[in-house]
């Protein structure tokens, strides 16, 4: 398959190409980030015999691109990240080994997800320590800005 760069270089005279090609580029409106890809096959024989007809073979889809987020802190393993214009109430997400848990900013409690016991009780800590911090992101990511690092509760 070759990748190309413009729709025009896929066409010759009106003519696909010889060959499978491939053309990413712009976005679909309302999608969000992403590229739309569309894929020419070689033209193929026309279902009506003796028409000397050929059919050109094509698709077209959207790739997203991931969302993404970005990370607050991190410690003894776990990672601490906030989605910029999450659902309320506000929270972050901890992760640690494979657990993931949405946490209050309020209380520091896993409300949906799970952590260990240990994890848990370390990240609810470290949010009671840091609650205006994390307050100040939470509000930053309603409005799309830049969100601050916070130490973490290993002291880096």
């Amino acid at each position: 398959m070759n990748v190309v760069q413009s729709e025009e270089e896929v066409k010759h005279n009106g003519q696909a190409l010889p060959g499978t090609h491939r053309y990413a580029g712009g976005t679909a409106p309302g999608t969000g980030a992403g590229r739309i890809v569309v894929e020419l096959a070689p033209p193929m024989a026309s279902p009506s015999p003796g028409s000397g007809a050929r059919c050109l073979r094509a698709a077209v889809y959207f790739v997203p691109e991931p969302r993404a987020v970005p990370i607050i802190s991190s410690f003894f393993g776990i990672t601490i990240r906030m989605y910029h214009d999450d659902h309320p109430p506000p929270h972050f997400h901890a992760e640690y080994q494979g657990y993931e848990a949405f946490v209050s900013i309020d209380s520091g409690d896993v409300i949906e997800g799970r952590l260990p016991r240990t994890a848990a009780a370390i990240v609810r800590e470290w949010c009671l320590l840091h609650r205006p911090a994390l307050v100040r992101n939470w509000e930053n990511a309603q409005a799309f800005r830049p969100l601050e690092r916070i130490q973490g509760a290993d002291h880096d």
